[in-house]
C-alpha cells in the first residue's frame, strides 16, 4: 500500500503519448526559433528606421532654415512693394497737380 501512494514511473506509458510529447517539444523548439528570427528581423528594421528618422530630422531642420530665410526675404519684398506703392501714389499725385497747373496756364494764355 505504501508503494501505491508514492509517484513512480513505470513502463506502461503508451508509445503514442511519448510520440505526442516529442512532436510537442519539436513544435515548441521550431516556434521559438521562428520567433527569434522574427525578433532579429524586427531589430534590424528598427535600426534601419532609426537611421532613416535621423536623416529625415536632419533634412527637416535644413528645410526649416531655408523656410525661415524665404519668409524673411518675402517680408523684405512685401515691405519694398509697399514702399513702391507709396512712391507711385505720391508721383501720381504730383503728376496730377502738374497737369492741373498746366491746364490752368493754358486757359490763362488762351484768354
Amino acid at each position: 500500500m505504501d508503494d501505491e501512494k508514492h509517484w513512480h514511473l513505470d513502463k506502461r506509458i503508451p508509445l503514442a503519448m511519448l510520440l505526442a510529447f516529442g512532436v510537442y517539444t519539436a513544435t515548441m523548439i521550431w516556434w521559438a526559433a521562428t520567433l527569434q528570427a522574427q525578433v532579429t528581423v524586427n531589430a534590424n528594421e528598427t535600426t534601419k528606421n532609426a537611421f532613416r528618422v535621423t536623416q529625415l530630422e536632419t533634412q527637416m531642420s535644413a528645410q526649416n532654415t531655408s523656410l525661415s530665410v524665404l519668409l524673411s526675404q518675402m517680408q523684405t519684398v512685401t515691405n519694398e512693394m509697399a514702399r513702391l506703392r507709396e512712391e507711385i501714389s505720391q508721383t501720381n499725385q504730383i503728376m496730377r497737380q502738374a497737369l492741373v497747373n498746366q491746364q490752368e496756364r493754358m486757359r490763362g494764355d488762351a484768354q
